[in-house]
């Protein structure tokens, strides 16, 4: 089963269920950047405008580099999402 990831940009990325975003074969085709793809850097900064119970919890981790920018419930970092639904995200970045 595949996700559609929305894009406010108006493109979207089809995802496999639960596979990691920076894993996918089809980032390639989003808008998203990623440097590190651990959550340590920021780059990948998203804010969900859709789909927020389709994403994982929050890690403690995550939440740190979150804290960091000072951001709100609606933001995450992409590089930490593995989508089981639909979603409409905003990328950011750092």
């Amino acid at each position: 089963m595949e996700h559609r990831i929305d894009f406010t940009d108006g493109t979207h990325i089809h995802v496999p269920d639960k596979e990691n975003l920076a894993d996918c074969d089809e980032i390639f085709d989003s808008p998203i950047l990623f440097s590190c793809r651990t959550g340590a850097c920021g780059t990948c900064l998203v804010k969900i405008h859709e789909g927020m119970e389709n994403l994982p919890k929050i890690d403690e981790d995550e939440q740190e580099m979150l804290n960091l920018g000072k951001r709100g419930s609606e933001y995450r970092l992409a590089c930490q999402l593995n989508a089981t639904g639909p979603v409409t995200i905003e990328y950011i970045g750092k």
